[in-house]
């Protein structure tokens, strides 16, 4: 259970940082198995053969959207969830981004107060134009 969302837009990288807590411990690497599970039904259901879950490995949806959990191990940086949305021909990057909140809801996330604050953040962050990326 998620009972507060932090959502940060990190100054380069992802377009979105988020950290999930459950009365006030940190729970992202929970919901990032769950995420796993969503990508890998999608890859699998599409003929692809997933990658096995890492923690700190992106991971990419098939409408451009990746993500991954981002632990280093020091205690001074929490484990956040980490997402960049890849535009394509078929998929713009506003549309990737705002369809997070949902794939949170499908992880099993339920409180209205946490999604209605993520899909407030998306949808602030969604508008705004995208960074340049670095190779």
């Amino acid at each position: 259970m998620v009972t507060e969302v932090l959502c940060t837009k990190p100054k380069e990288g992802a377009d979105a940082s988020i950290i999930l807590l459950n009365n006030g411990n940190n729970v992202c690497h929970e919901v990032a198995l769950e995420l796993y599970e969503l990508f890998s039904e999608e890859a699998m259901a599409t003929g692809k053969r997933p990658l096995p879950y890492e923690p700190n490995l992106a991971y990419k949806f098939n409408n451009g959207l990746v993500f991954r959990l981002f632990d280093d191990g020091l205690e001074s940086a929490k484990p956040r969830l980490e997402f960049l949305a890849i535009p394509s021909p078929s998929y713009k990057r506003e549309d990737v981004l705002t369809e997070i909140p949902g794939l949170f809801k499908k992880a099993g996330i339920q409180d209205e107060r946490v999604l209605k604050k993520l899909q407030a953040f998306i949808k602030s962050i969604a508008k705004e134009p995208p960074r340049e990326q670095s190779h």
